[in-house]
Formats: structure tokens, C-alpha cells, sequence
């Protein structure tokens, strides 16, 4: 059975890496000027960042299209049709708390992490298996100003540090990890960099420690079983 994209498009795209991070052979880098006003400088006061901790699970999507609620993977896809059952936890998850995603206007859609099987990192703890980062229209992203002021409270984000102004990346991570969090991570996967100006979003960056392994934990790669973060066999 062919499925299609309700949008049309992928719901969310790759962010581009700094430089240090562990890259793919078709992963892009940011430039070198981009990568300044992340770790160093920024133009003016017309600029901020904000550094948030990158969480290591599936990117998935809630959107609202034609009058309803979907669930969609990182490619477009609904969550439901989706061949991995853990994807589809998620679509079953909306459901039950769909009451949390009724702020999301037509067009709009909340991108985030399911972490419930964990692929490279093992969270502990874990209250809540979905985290979010971006609140999106089509191709647009909201200020994190803006994702923060629309947000439901019972809606978790990633670790985001209060400086709005360029960190290097040691100083970030150390930073990042002594902050307070409502769940335990066996170790951080990353951060991810957004900068923005006024009120637009100009680009994003994302630094990958250069040890981590790509889904180490998961049956098809381990070559074990499968290990749950939430809702599954531990």
C-alpha cells in the first residue's frame, strides 16, 4: 500500500553541523560565518541565540490539517502507517492527550522528539517520551520567544540555557548538563544552536559528540532486544 504526505512535504528537514561535530558523509555543515555568530559573535543587538540540549530519539510531528490533528514521522508520513510500531505509539499517545495539541491553528505543526525507544541515549525517568523544539508553519518556524508564549505547560522542552547570546561549545555543554532536567540521560547527544534576528528564525545549527553511535541500542543494530525509555519492556 502506497502512503502519501498529508502536507506534502517533509515535516521536518536535517540542521546543518558545526564544525567538531561527528558528521555523515551527506550531512552540510554550517559556514564559518554562521558558525561565528553561534559559538562567538554576533553582528548587533538585533541578534540572539538560544542553546538548547539535543535529545536522541525519532522526530516526529503533530499537525493541524483540514480541521483535524495528525501525527507524522521526520519524512511526512502519517505516524500511523508508519512500518515501526514504536511510530505508531505515537500516533495512540496524541490520541490519548490530544487535549494538549488543541492550541495548533490550521496549517500549524508541533516538532518534536519521541523518545520512547531509546536509540542512542537511555533517559531515565522519563515522565513524559515527547519533547519539543519547533512550532512550524509550512516551511516557517516560529521564535523560540513565540513556541515558548504558545506552549502548553504540559508540554516538555529540551534543557535550554538563559544566555541568548554566543557560548563555545565546551562551555555550552558544561553548562548544559548541570542544569536541572525532569529525566536522566546516560550521556548528552549534543546541542542544538537557533539563531534569530527581530522576529525571524535565520538558521539553526546542531553539534553531535563525535563518539555517538547511531541507534546502539536498538534490537536491529545491538543485534539484542530492543530497550524502552517509556511505555515498553525495559
Amino acid at each position: 500500500m502506497k502512503h502519501h504526505k498529508p502536507l506534502g512535504h517533509k515535516a521536518y528537514g536535517s540542521i546543518p553541523h558545526l564544525p567538531g561535530s561527528r558528521q555523515g558523509r551527506e550531512d552540510k555543515g554550517l559556514s564559518a560565518g554562521q558558525a561565528k555568530f553561534c559559538l562567538t559573535e554576533l553582528p548587533d543587538r538585533h541578534y540572539r541565540v538560544i542553546i538548547q540540549e539535543k535529545m536522541d530519539g525519532a522526530c516526529v510531528s503533530v499537525a493541524r490539517h483540514d480541521g483535524r490533528l495528525i501525527t507524522l514521522g521526520r519524512a511526512g508520513y502519517e505516524a500511523s502507517t508508519s512500518p515501526y510500531p514504536f511510530i505508531q505509539m505515537f500516533d495512540v499517545y496524541v490520541k490519548k492527550w490530544k487535549k494538549r495539541f488543541t492550541f495548533l491553528q490550521e496549517g500549524e505543526r508541533l516538532v518534536g522528539e519521541w523518545l520512547a525507544l531509546a536509540h542512542g541515549t537511555l533517559y531515565e525517568d522519563l515522565k513524559d517520551p515527547f519533547v519539543a523544539f519547533d512550532l512550524m508553519t509550512e516551511h516557517r518556524r516560529a521564535t523560540f520567544g513565540e513556541f515558548l508564549y504558545r506552549l502548553p505547560a504540559a508540554i516538555q522542552i529540551p534543557v535550554t540555557l538563559p544566555t541568548r547570546c554566543p557560548m563555545g561549545l565546551e562551555d555550552a555543554i558544561i553548562h548544559t548538563r548541570s542544569f536541572w532536567r525532569v529525566y536522566k540521560a546516560d550521556r548528552m547527544e549534543g546541542l542544538v544552536y537557533r539563531v534569530e534576528k527581530n522576529d525571524e528564525v535565520l538558521f539553526l545549527g546542531k553539534y553531535v559528540r563525535p563518539l555517538k553511535k547511531d541507534g546502539c541500542y536498538l534490537a536491529d543494530i545491538s543485534g539484542g532486544e530492543d530497550i524502552w525509555n517509556w511505555g515498553g519492556k525495559k
